[in-house]
C-alpha cells in the first residue's frame, strides 16, 4: 500500500511561519473559516477527511498544486536515495563425494 506525505509542515516552514495561527486567517482569506484547532490539526496530522474547499484554498495560499501538499508513495519517490551496490558472498564451492 502507498503511503501519503502531508507536506502542509514543510510549505509552512520554507515560509518561516511556525505557527499554525499565522494560517488561519489566510485560510479565511481564500473563504474557508476553521477554527484555530482546526487548524492545529490540519498542520500537524495528516487529515483522514478534507474538503476540496480548504485544499484549494491551501493550493491558492502556498502558489502550488495539489501534489505539492499531498505526496504519494515512499520517501524514496520523494527524495530519491543513492542506490548502493549491495555486496555478495562468494559462493562456497561445492565439492563432490562419491559414496561407495
Amino acid at each position: 500500500m502507498k503511503q501519503m506525505h502531508w507536506r502542509l509542515p514543510q510549505l509552512m516552514a520554507e515560509r518561516g511561519w511556525n505557527e499554525t495561527s499565522v494560517l488561519r486567517p489566510k485560510l479565511a482569506e481564500q473563504g474557508v473559516d476553521l477554527s484555530r484547532e482546526q487548524v492545529f490539526r490540519l498542520v500537524k496530522r495528516l487529515p483522514e477527511r478534507l474538503s476540496m474547499a480548504t485544499l484549494m484554498a491551501l493550493c491558492a495560499i502556498f502558489d502550488c498544486t495539489t501534489g505539492d501538499i499531498i505526496g504519494v508513495g515512499s520517501e524514496d519517490a520523494v527524495a530519491p536515495k543513492p542506490r548502493v551496490k549491495k555486496k555478495t558472498q562468494p559462493a562456497i564451492p561445492v565439492t563432490r563425494v562419491r559414496l561407495t
